[in-house]
Parts: C-alpha cells; structure tokens; sequence
C-alpha cells in the first residue's frame, strides 16, 4: 500500500510541476546549445551505482578541472543556471 500511495503522490506532483520543468528545459536550449541535462553517475544505497539527473547550469564545452564547488556568483555558470542557483 505505501508504494502505491507514493506512486500516486510522486505521478500528480510530476503532473503538477510538468510546465515548470517544460519552461526551464527551454531556457536552458535556448541559451546554449548542449542537452539540457546532466547525467552523473553516484553511489547510493549498499554501494549501487545510479544515474543521477540535472537540469544543466554551466556550458557544455567547459575545460576540466576536476571537481569544484559551485556557488551563486560562479563566472561559469549560464544565466539560467545562476538563476536556478
């Protein structure tokens, strides 16, 4: 019973926050070329590897530097992304 009440809850806010999700996915197009989202592969529970999701905030093409923290004033991140921050 919890599972469905959670699939249920999870399908009516998805429904819910459809055209915002739309609305960012565009601005992201928009502004720079490169998909919208961001795939990352992360550890979760007992050491599995999953896919994790994102909407993109930083250019596609941007130089590696390994990992750095991000921050709202962050120069790489796109105008949509510093919105999102």
């Amino acid at each position: 019973m919890p599972r469905l009440v959670d699939s249920a809850l999870s399908a009516l806010i998805l429904l819910v926050c459809a055209p915002l999700i739309a609305v960012i996915a565009l601005a992201i197009r928009l502004e720079s070329r490169g998909p919208v989202f961001y795939r990352q592969e992360r550890i979760g529970k007992d050491g599995k590897p999953f896919l994790l999701f994102k909407f993109r905030k930083m250019p596609k093409d941007l130089p590696k530097q390994g990992p750095m923290l991000t921050g709202r004033f962050d120069p790489r991140l796109t105008h949509v992304g510093r919105f999102m921050e």
